[in-house]
């Protein structure tokens, strides 16, 4: 009895040791030097590393490796090892890498080639009388030596105080002796003009309710920045489920900050309630002649709706005219509104003296 019992704590031992939560991570060891030089220009070669759960075993098969590293480009890198255990416990271990430049003076001395000074922002660059000067900057890369950009020598000539037109100058060196030189225009002046903006389609705009709200759009032109249509902001309260006035709020600022706003009236209407059909207007005589076995020119029509307004490119055109035969025939006008009011207007055309 007694050795029966003794088997059973073992049996409950070896279970528990079995469902026994592992969070251990595996071990990453790398191969080689955790830090590792490499010359400018050359290829890193991976040394590779190994990794070990103290459950799983050897995981190095499963090991995954990035890096971020470019070798045309002096600086410091490095290469992630990751490797994950059955259980999900991650591990992770990087080795640092440097691109440097151990180049012979010999070398030094053929390197003809400046750096490239890049700037940031606009040029010429606008700026208003008294207001700050605050310039946008720039960076300087080299074909050898990479990002020499805060080795860039900064100066400017600017009196925001006095209206003109002044210079920002960059210049870089690179190791070489090769010098590269930048200049922005800025130009201080006295600007206190707002922005035009111009609605596109008609002002007020007219829509029948439970219809969806196309927005016509708008431009904006400044004196100096120039097209600053992309810049508008545009703004609504519209809801279409009612019958009501709405306004969209049209708002762009130029570098200066002067700024502009226009709105246009968006009227939502209950077409049950529209009863008024479109007044249609002719253009030319009323009635018209023309000579026999000619071309019969329509001077044509315009139509405008109470609500809906300009409706001419609705019109509906149709006409009996034969040129051929002396007579008198009917030029037909028709138009709808949008609640389907319908109006109809006729033109009479002689064929004949």
């Amino acid at each position: 009895m007694k050795e029966i019992k003794t088997f059973s704590i073992i049996i409950i031992i070896f279970l528990y040791s079995c469902h026994k939560q592992d969070i251990t991570p595996p071990v990453i060891t790398l191969i080689g030097n955790e830090n590792i030089n490499i010359e400018l220009y050359n290829n890193y070669e991976e040394l590779g590393a190994t990794a070990i759960d103290e459950v799983d075993g050897d995981l190095t098969s499963t090991l995954q490796k990035s890096n971020n590293i470019v070798p045309d480009i002096l600086g410091k890198y490095y290469v992630v090892y990751t490797v994950t255990d059955k259980s999900g416990n991650t591990a992770l271990k990087y080795r640092n890498v440097n691109v440097i430049y151990t180049t012979s003076t010999d070398t030094l001395k053929n390197d003809t080639i400046a750096p490239v000074i890049t700037l940031f922002g606009t040029n010429p660059l606008y700026i208003n009388n008294n207001a700050t000067f605050s310039d946008p900057g720039a960076k300087a890369m080299d074909n050898i030596y990479g990002d020499l950009t805060p080795f860039i020598i900064y100066s400017n000539n600017v009196t925001t105080g006095i209206v003109g037109n002044y210079t920002a100058t960059y210049t870089v060196s690179d190791f070489s002796g090769n010098t590269a030189t930048k200049i922005r225009d800025v130009q201080v002046v006295s600007d206190h003009e707002n922005p035009v903006i111009t609605l596109n389609g008609p002002n007020p705009l007219q829509m029948p309710k439970n219809q969806t709200y196309y927005e016509p759009g708008a431009t904006a032109y400044d004196n100096f920045a120039g097209d600053l249509s992309s810049q508008i902001h545009i703004t609504n309260n519209i809801n279409t489920s009612i019958a009501d006035t709405f306004d969209v709020r049209y708002s762009v600022s130029d570098y200066f900050g002067n700024t502009a706003v226009k709105f246009r009236k968006v009227i939502v209407f209950d077409p049950t309630n529209d009863v008024t059909p479109p007044v249609i207007t002719l253009f030319g005589l009323n009635p018209q002649h023309t000579m026999p076995n000619g071309v019969y020119n329509d001077p044509g029509a315009s139509a405008w709706d109470d609500i809906d307004g300009n409706r001419t490119s609705f019109i509906q055109k149709t006409d009996n005219i034969n040129t051929a035969i002396l007579g008198t025939y009917t030029v037909t006008y028709t138009v709808s509104d949008v609640a389907g009011n319908q109006a109809t207007k006729n033109r009479t055309v002689i064929v004949g003296p």
